[in-house]
Parts: structure tokens; sequence; C-alpha cells
């Protein structure tokens, strides 16, 4: 359904509010695209998607950094002392944005940790403080 939007906010007070509704999120869906499009045109770098798979080899890595499995489902600590062979995996997931790293000290990032997690369990907010990445 489209639907040409003219007139003032006088004219929306008169609508019924379904129709109101409707009108605002084409204005708002078009506004959206135009600012997407307008980004790429000024030249500026399109935002980085994160990669949202892990291989099953990162995904162990991840869960054994978070200390899970746990009985009680929840993480317990958000660290990985990277020595030998693990390089290369917590190389990719840093590349995916899934994890950090000073030196050989690793920890997932709120994303990665997430696509680690099996349904049921959670991560501990203090692993996680609001000014991590």
């Amino acid at each position: 359904m489209t639907s040409k939007i003219t007139g003032t906010f006088q004219d929306f007070r008169d609508r019924p509010r379904v129709q109101t509704r409707i009108a605002i999120a084409a204005v708002t869906k078009k506004t959206t695209a135009t600012n997407k499009s307008l980004n790429n045109v000024r030249g500026r770098p399109a935002r980085p998607t994160l990669r949202r798979v892990m291989n099953e080899k990162q995904i162990k890595l991840a869960r054994h950094a978070l200390g899970l499995p746990q009985p009680n489902k929840t993480s317990y600590r958000n660290r990985f002392y990277v020595s030998g062979g693990n390089v290369t995996d917590w190389l990719e997931m840093k590349s995916n944005g899934h994890a950090d790293n000073v030196y050989e000290h690793y920890w997932l990032t709120p994303a990665g940790a997430a696509l680690a997690l099996l349904p049921g369990e959670k991560l501990d907010r203090e692993d996680f403080p609001k000014g991590a990445k």
C-alpha cells in the first residue's frame, strides 16, 4: 500500500490513528533509505558488518573463555591466555569483531560471547562492563 504524503501535521490530527502510523512509517522508511544512499555518495565508508558465524573450534574456545558449561548456566569469566596453536582462531575472531586482545590475553566482545551461548545460558554482566567494545 503506497500513499502520497502531503499536507501538514494538522492533517494528521484529522486522520484515524492507523492511517497516521502508516503515513509516518512511510516517511521514515523513505528518509532512512535516502540517508543510507547519501552516506555512500558522500564518500563515507560503509559500516563494517560483523560475521554472524563462528566455526566449531572457535565456539569451543569462546565457551572455554566464558567458563561454560556451568550448572547455573551463567558465564563466570571472559578471558583466555593463548599459547600454541590457538592463535589463528583468536585472530580470526578478532578480525570478525568477536574478540579483542592485549598481547596473548584475549577476551570476547558481547557480540562474540552471544554467538557462543547455547539456549538457556546467559552472560554475567560483570564480565562485560559498559565501556567495553
